[in-house]
């Protein structure tokens, strides 16, 4: 154990000598092999104009752009907003829940009606029927009635004759 803690402490102190030394050697770099010459010149004034406006140019170019990219985004807020605010005044979920109630409110008296309506039908075909029988029955009893005056004539006629003829005979005799 106390090997491995001398061995850890000669390590320590080597990486601490390797830093050091690269520290300093950043601080005053005397290696001719890291520098390099650049190459290139100055460019002429005439030169730094032009790139000057060119660059004046991209920049009223991009300037211009980032406006009219702005105003879209306004353009998309302003939507935006009248959009949320149509959804707003549209019918929730609880709506749609009370027109399927009502939905099937409505089918079910649909329903009822119907019913109701083939209930009415048959006892107006039963009151046709029984208006058909009283006419019927009306008739015959006219018939009958008409019949039993024609008899009843027909025999006060007889009865008739035979008085008269019974009267001329006892006026004859």
């Amino acid at each position: 154990m106390r090997e491995e803690v001398y061995d850890m402490q000669r390590e320590l102190l080597q990486e601490r000598t390797k830093v050091k030394a690269l520290s300093e050697e950043l601080e005053n770099p005397a290696n001719p092999h890291r520098w390099r010459r650049l190459s290139g010149a100055d460019p002429s004034a005439y030169e730094m104009v032009h790139k000057i406006q060119s660059l004046q140019k991209r920049l009223i170019a991009k300037t211009e752009e980032v406006v009219e990219k702005d105003m879209l985004a306004q353009e998309k807020d302003k939507l935006y907003a009248e959009l949320k605010a149509i959804l707003s005044r549209q019918p929730g979920p609880e709506v749609a829940e009370q027109l399927s109630i009502h939905q099937q409110s409505l089918r079910e008296k649909t329903k009822s009606m119907k019913a109701m309506a083939s209930e009415l039908n048959m006892y107006q075909a039963q009151i046709n029927e029984a208006r058909y029988e009283m006419e019927r029955s009306t008739r015959e009893l006219q018939d009958v009635k008409r019949q039993y005056y024609e008899q009843k004539r027909r025999e006060t006629l007889a009865k008739e004759r035979e008085r008269q003829g019974a009267g001329e005979l006892t006026m004859n005799g």
